[in-house]
């Protein structure tokens, strides 16, 4: 997805929702949730066009996230398809229902979310095994000055603004963190440089590191798990290793994973059906690797458009 810098529309009212006091500790983590999708009644199953049939024991199937591909329907095949480039079933889509300036009421705040593409991923979920439709929150670090109390409690309070904020539908309860840095010189997120609560980049040398990064991220995380959803984290080798170091405080063995890799291909043909590509392979993060039951979720080429491959199903 690797948002631009643009900061939201309406200023959103912050709601009451869950108050959390779980420990300060590393989180326990929520397990891979159980999959609610229906099979598709005794004798409607065709094959699909990537020549996998839908069935027990998972698979893969393409998505998008906020900047697209729009999906298309196939009344003859009942499915909704990628476009744009592979030729696949569209069993995946993951929406930004809000961005951390929003929180405070940043002028020109906005969130990214196509109820339409939603729509089309929660109705191929009712008829193959595919993870449907979610949503993720662009995530603030420590630096941004509205953490001054604290943390955790930052963490926290980005947490309860998410759950008053959902924006749906949400097939499989998921709640993605997209944690990734701003390229520009005006902006950052927080998680490797201090600035003001919209975002601007402020003075100084960010005075935190893997463990304060750490605390944020538990905060958030334990109130969002404290709700019932299941966390799950968007985000890169890279920037992982650089927030969170290499350590205790990096390592998430249990979260879903949706990595990225967003020059992996400038062409999204033709399908991918595993974790590589001509290009080279998804690679994981946080002591995660392809092949895992929690390695979910691959943007694998964004030139034309936010192209996701999803494993979905019983473990690889």
């Amino acid at each position: 997805m690797k948002r631009k810098t643009v900061v939201g529309g309406a200023v959103a009212v912050l709601c009451a929702a869950l108050a959390s006091s779980g420990p300060r500790t590393m989180s326990t983590e929520a397990q891979l949730a159980s999959s609610k999708l229906s099979s598709p009644p005794a004798g409607s199953q065709t094959t699909s066009p990537d020549g996998i049939f839908p069935g027990p024991g998972g698979r893969y199937l393409y998505g998008s996230d906020t900047n697209g591909p729009t999906p298309s329907y196939s009344s003859s095949e009942g499915y909704y398809y990628e476009t744009g480039g592979p030729s696949s079933i569209y069993g995946f889509y993951a929406g930004e229902m809000g961005v951390f300036q929003q929180k405070d009421g940043c002028p020109n705040a906005v969130n990214y979310y196509s109820l339409g593409d939603a729509n089309a991923a929660s109705y191929d979920s009712t008829r193959i095994m595919a993870i449907g439709a979610s949503e993720y929150y662009f995530m603030a670090g420590p630096g941004i000055s509205n953490s001054a109390g604290g943390d955790y409690a930052w963490g926290q309070a980005q947490a309860r603004w998410v759950l008053g904020h959902l924006v749906g539908p949400n097939d499989n309860n998921i709640i993605w963190i997209d944690i990734e840095h701003d390229g520009s010189v005006s902006y950052t997120n927080g998680w490797n440089a201090n600035g003001n609560s919209c975002g601007r980049r402020g003075p100084g040398t960010p005075l935190y590191g893997p463990a304060q990064d750490r605390s944020t991220f538990n905060g958030f995380y334990n109130t969002i798990a404290a709700a019932n959803y299941t966390v799950g984290v968007y985000s890169d080798a890279s920037v992982w290793q650089t927030d969170f170091g290499t350590g205790s405080y990096s390592s998430i063995p249990n979260t879903l994973e949706w990595t990225y890799q967003s020059d992996f291909a400038t062409n999204p043909a033709p399908t991918l059906g595993s974790w590589c590509g001509s290009g080279g392979c998804a690679d994981f993060f946080g002591g995660q690797s392809a092949g895992g039951s929690h390695a979910v979720a691959w943007q694998w080429s964004q030139d034309a458009g936010d192209f996701d491959i999803t494993y979905w199903g019983s473990p690889q």
